[in-house]
């Protein structure tokens, strides 16, 4: 519900996908023309409950519960584009008497380019617009093929018409993105590897860190804990590393089973991984905390294959393992390549000291 909007001043629009993005925007939000456009609707996912603090001017698109957007069928898609353009078209009217707008997103995805679009129909010619990708989360350098050449052609082409979010793309690769903000170095420069042009990209601390380190810090005199960090890969379109993954948290839970591992193990899923992939892992050895940061802040050591926590963890001073032995999936980036990677399982005990 829109509340306190002065309609002669600029304003930011955040619009929050997961449970990073609710944490970086509601901290960053400051004064009183600030709108948040949740997706929790659209997508399945529950950000809002994820809010760092209380924010005012909160827009849930759309009003009940639709299929998962980037799960369900054309159909479907098709549905939910139609009630997202016709919400914003009935209910953000005011968008045209701001002189300054920018909208800050986390991710480039179909429903954040719809958003743009609609919302950049409703403003005056002489409104300053401009948008800013906050990438808090590890990318990875991509192999170019004449598939992803193919991929970033139609997604330009259909960009022209304005519907490229009808269309697959790569991450980071909207035109409309004036500013990419990103954690550190090393995703800078796996940025500039993938094409996107260097004085645009800034590092930033952003708030999210700042909170993590000041809400949990560092915790001593913990008991020796593991914890696996599991990636949604089917989602991402990579249904072998999924499998892959499943293989190697079982593998992990023989060695403890069997007593072969110096160290409580515990695994923490993805919310977006298949049922199918974690339906196997004993509930004993399903993590039980709520809080993400909690859960890395609990744990002696962090161990994934691609995960942004491994970067969470870092910073948290924890230890951080990367195994990838006989992974499908190869593509990497400059901060993977500079941690511990352990060669096979059993090697993770040296590390828990």
């Amino acid at each position: 519900m829109i509340k306190r909007i002065n309609l002669s001043n600029k304003a930011t629009v955040y619009i929050v996908q997961n449970e990073n993005h609710a944490i970086n925007f509601s901290l960053d939000a400051k004064g009183k023309n600030n709108i948040f456009i949740y997706l929790d609707n659209l997508t399945g996912l529950s950000s809002f409950s994820s809010n760092a603090r209380k924010v005012e001017n909160a827009i849930f698109l759309v009003k009940e519960k639709t299929p998962p957007f980037y799960r369900t069928n054309i159909i479907n898609k098709l549905s939910i584009i139609y009630k997202v353009k016709k919400e914003i078209s009935s209910t953000m009217t005011y968008l045209s008497a701001f002189n300054e707008l920018k909208i800050i997103i986390g991710n480039d995805g179909s429903l954040q380019k719809l958003i743009i679009y609609e919302i950049k129909k409703k403003l005056s010619n002489s409104c300053h617009f401009s948008v800013e990708l906050w990438i808090d989360s590890l990318i990875i350098r991509r192999k170019m093929s004449l598939k992803k050449h193919t991929k970033e052609l139609i997604s330009q082409i259909a960009h022209n018409f304005k519907v490229s979010y009808l269309f697959p793309s790569e991450f980071s690769k909207f035109p409309l993105i004036d500013i990419f903000y990103v954690a550190d170095e090393t995703i800078k420069n796996t940025l500039v590897a993938n094409g996107i042009e260097e004085e645009k990209i800034k590092i930033k601390f952003f708030p999210r860190i700042k909170f993590m380190l000041n809400k949990f810090g560092s915790k001593e005199n913990i008991s020796k804990r593991l914890l696996f960090v599991s990636g949604a890969w089917t989602w991402h379109g990579y249904p072998g590393v999924e499998r892959w993954q499943k293989k190697v948290i079982e593998d992990l839970i023989e060695l403890k089973e069997r007593k072969l591992l110096n160290a409580d193990l515990f695994i923490r899923n993805h919310p977006r991984q298949s049922k199918e992939s974690i339906s196997s892992i004993p509930a004993r050895y399903l993590s039980k905390n709520k809080s993400f940061e909690e859960d890395i802040v609990n744990s002696t050591a962090i161990i994934s294959f691609r995960s942004s926590a491994l970067y969470d963890a870092k910073v948290l001073g924890k230890t951080v393992l990367v195994y990838e032995e006989k992974s499908p999936f190869h593509e990497t980036n400059d901060f993977i390549e500079k941690l511990t990677k352990v060669r096979n399982l059993i090697e993770i005990n040296k590390y828990l000291n």
